[in-house]
């Protein structure tokens, strides 16, 4: 199973500018920066949580607690730090947007790099998944794809 990378690009951009595009995703960005605090209160809860992980080791290492315990602490610890970490970046992406319109999208997208695109696509497109084609019957694109869209 493939799809030409060219011609999957294009199906992508089409629908993430489309996307981008709808009065309602505009206002559940907007809602998203908003909810994502500052980046020092951010910073702030790192730190705090980089503490947890002092103090699971000393307790640990006085014996207040058990080797599971640390660990599945530290498991959680660390997986709120990159929680922490994803918002921080996802903020940082959807504070560049444009205001959106359709034509702010398409000049948006049209001058960005790469990356931009790809962070952009990355906040709203889980997924894709390929279906095969059937047999030596080629047919469009987009009717063998199946798009995973982020709640927002």
């Amino acid at each position: 199973m493939s799809v030409s990378a060219g011609l999957l690009e294009a199906d992508v951009t089409e629908r993430v500018v489309a996307r981008l595009s709808l009065p309602k995703v505009r206002t559940a960005i907007t809602a998203a920066v908003n909810a994502l605090g500052t980046r020092e209160e951010e910073e702030q809860r790192i730190a705090e949580l980089k503490g947890r992980f002092e103090r699971l080791g000393r307790e640990y290492a006085d014996g207040s607690i058990e080797v599971e315990t640390m660990r599945a602490g530290t498991a959680r610890v660390r997986a709120n730090i990159a929680s922490i970490e994803s918002r921080m970046a996802e903020r940082e992406v959807l504070a560049d947007l444009p205001e959106i319109t359709r034509g702010s999208v398409l000049r948006w997208w049209e001058q960005s790099g790469p990356r931009q695109r790809r962070d952009v696509v990355s906040i709203f497109l889980d997924h894709v998944t390929v279906r095969p084609s059937e047999g030596w019957r080629r047919g469009p694109v987009d009717d063998r794809l199946d798009y995973a869209w982020k709640k927002h």
